[in-house]
């Protein structure tokens, strides 16, 4: 006997309302699952499929076209390559560093910011400022604090009120260089002035950025400076237009001399140098109202003359760079070998038909460099270890370690897929061991700021001021009274050395360098 079931409406009302939370999550899971499901068959690659299609259409090989039963493994992975984005099979890394990183950068920044908002609040402006131009060169947009009052802001305020209590010593400095540049241009010595001049602008130009509407200074007063600025500009922008014009001319008769001569490398620097002018000349002058066109033709003739001879000149160019480059490795000159590489890069463009042939060339010289500059890391490394075991901190040589690091990071990010893996695995040690471990101790005044250092009228006694910059509890400023030699028991900061004729006294603690101090200034 069949069984009748009678479903009315309101029985299919009540138990939909009675199940619509299972019946809601069931459904969603079902278009899950079939969403899923499409979206993989979509994308899925079927390594059948591919040694399928790989065997009805074979690469030119032996015999040529035809069908084979035969794999060849890499045009398996070729054919792979093919059916997805190549930027999907890249490494993506994250522009500002690993997490590790930003979280140490982002405290570094909440404690900058904090430290000049404190000193702000404290009336010292000056301080507040350099401290918050270190917060907007580590968060360059502003984004990685929510701010009460942003950086830029905080500066704008600082820099008005300490222009407020200093205009008359503000503008007295940008008197004291706008003069200085003017002895400097008497006597003929351009880029002393152009720095001078520059600097003279910038002092300005910040005093009406902080005071567009002369309510700090008066209004008289910012119409001075106003006009003060303007000539020191046009003061300014003379003298790059002098400096361009000499080395245009300079750079101009330089290209006549060595397109009469066999020497392409001399040339090729040349026509690097006069491309620079050229940019130079459009920005600084892009109106032709210092520098005519009439007086620019020469520069735009001798750029082509110079194509046109290392086009013809192609061979000769690669011999000369490679001459170039063995040479620079019996000398272990890392410079003249990057640069000898650089050279035979550039001559890939001028011969596009040589190309194959010399990249290989490229790739194989790439190889012998990278081996030299690995070879001029570990000795730089080794010599830094002793000087650092030895403790002679005078020696250490900061800016080396700095040109080494660049020289690798340039090497792992610019030509690293193409080398051996034994050796981007040996650069990346080396980057590593110099950040990590040639590092030397930190100055003093990285943790502490020194405010004052000057004779106790104690015996032999000075009295130190500091603020701890790294307290918990925010900046907290001690006086301290110490004998040369003697440490002091709370911050283990010790007098290490007092030099009155030189106005100067070391301090040191265990962790830092030693750090010279001048007596009774403000630091």
């Amino acid at each position: 006997m069949a069984l009748k079931v009678k479903l009315d409406k309101d029985s299919v009302l009540e138990f939909l309302e009675l199940r619509k939370d299972v019946l809601f999550i069931s459904v969603l899971a079902v278009l899950i699952l079939i969403g899923g499901w499409f979206l993989y068959q979509k994308s899925a690659l079927s390594v059948g499929e591919i040694i399928d299609e790989v065997i009805q259409n074979p690469s030119a090989g032996a015999g040529g076209a035809g069908k084979t039963e035969v794999v060849v493994p890499s045009e398996v992975v070729n054919s792979l390559l093919e059916k997805r984005d190549r930027a999907m099979y890249s490494l993506r890394r994250n522009p500002f560093g690993s997490p590790e990183e930003q979280l140490r950068i982002r405290s570094e920044v909440q404690r900058t910011y904090n430290r000049g908002v404190e000193l702000f609040n404290a009336g010292e402006y000056k301080a507040a400022i350099d401290e918050f131009e270190k917060v907007i060169a580590m968060d360059v947009t502003e984004t990685r604090i929510q701010y009460a009052i942003q950086p830029s802001e905080y500066m704008r305020r600082a820099n008005r009120e300490y222009l407020k209590a200093n205009f008359q010593s503000m503008l007295t400095s940008a008197q004291n260089d706008i003069q200085e540049g003017d002895r400097f241009v008497n006597a003929n010595q351009l880029q002393e002035a152009e720095k001078v001049y520059s600097r003279a602008n910038k002092t300005l130009s910040d005093a009406i950025t902080a005071d567009p509407d002369g309510s700090a200074i008066g209004k008289e007063n910012l119409q001075s400076v106003q006009t003060l600025q303007q000539n020191v500009f046009n003061k300014w922008q003379t003298i790059q237009s002098n400096m361009l014009k000499s080395e245009l001319q300079k750079g101009i008769e330089e290209a006549r001399r060595l397109l009469a001569q066999q020497d392409l490398i001399a040339l090729v620097k040349n026509y690097v140098q006069l491309n620079q002018i050229q940019e130079q000349l459009n920005l600084v002058d892009p109106n032709f109202t210092m520098i005519s066109q009439n007086q620019r033709q020469p520069l735009i003739t001798l750029n082509s003359q110079i194509q046109d001879r290392l086009k013809t000149g192609y061979s000769e160019l690669i011999a000369q760079a490679e001459a170039q480059f063995t040479q620079a490795i019996a000398d272990k000159d890392n410079a003249k070998a990057k640069e000898s590489i650089q050279l035979l890069r550039l001559a890939l463009t001028i011969n596009p038909q040589d190309n194959k042939n010399l990249q290989q060339k490229i790739a194989a010289l790439a190889v012998q460099r990278a081996n030299l500059l690995l070879e001029l890391v570990d000795a730089f490394i080794a010599q830094q270890e002793q000087i650092l075991q030895s403790n002679n901190l005078d020696q250490f040589d900061a800016e080396g370690k700095i040109r080494f690091l660049d020289e690798l990071i340039a090497l792992r990010n610019l030509g690293g897929s193409a080398l051996p893996s034994d050796i981007r695995s040996k650069i990346v040690d080396r980057e590593t061991k110099l950040k990590r471990d040639i590092r030397k101790p930190p100055e003093l005044t990285e943790a502490y700021d020194i405010l004052e250092v000057k004779k106790s009228s104690v015996g032999e006694s000075w009295t130190i001021s500091v603020r701890d910059k790294n307290a918990r509890t925010g900046s907290r400023t001690r006086s301290l009274t110490l004998r040369p030699g003697r440490r002091d028991a709370s911050t283990k900061i010790t007098l290490t050395e007092v030099d009155t004729a030189g106005g100067f006294v070391i301090l040191s603690k265990p962790g830092y360098s030693p750090t010279k101090v001048n007596l009774n200034q403000g630091n």
